[in-house]
């Protein structure tokens, strides 16, 4: 009896953390580099984004305003951010690489374009706002 109280307890364990981070958590990082090795990510659909610095470098932030610390220069990289309304202060640009965000919609915020990289996401029913598919690539 004891053993089958502990299967049980794993297997519900399991569909506990395991399916429920696949369900609720599902995100997708995007990486890519510069010709000197920076790296860089953003992750969808948040478009929460990070680098990496190589010797040498220096980072320069925004001093006034509304984007005050924010990295906006790593090494020779220039990063842009969206000025203006819903999207204000999302990343835009990461040297030549731009990203784009769903403007309307259900999916409105999302990001949906990295470079030469699309994300679609599903639109309707109990699969709404998932990662539907990638087409393409990032291209630096």
């Amino acid at each position: 009896m004891k053993n089958l109280f502990n299967s049980r307890k794993a297997v519900f364990l399991y569909f506990l953390f395991f399916l429920s981070n696949i369900a609720f958590g599902q995100s997708l990082k995007i990486k890519w580099s510069d010709n000197y090795g920076r790296e860089f990510s953003i992750i969808a659909p948040s478009g929460e984004f990070n680098y990496s610095i190589i010797s040498g470098d220096r980072i320069e932030y925004e001093q006034y305003g509304d984007f005050a610390g924010q990295v906006v220069k790593i090494g020779n990289v220039k990063i842009e951010y969206e000025r203006y309304g819903d999207l204000k202060g999302k990343v835009a640009k990461v040297g030549y690489v731009k990203m784009e965000y769903e403007q309307y919609g259900a999916n409105k915020g999302r990001l949906i374009k990295v470079g030469g990289l699309k994300i679609e996401y599903e639109e309707y029913g109990p699969q709404a706002g998932k990662i539907r598919r990638t087409t393409g690539q990032v291209v630096y």
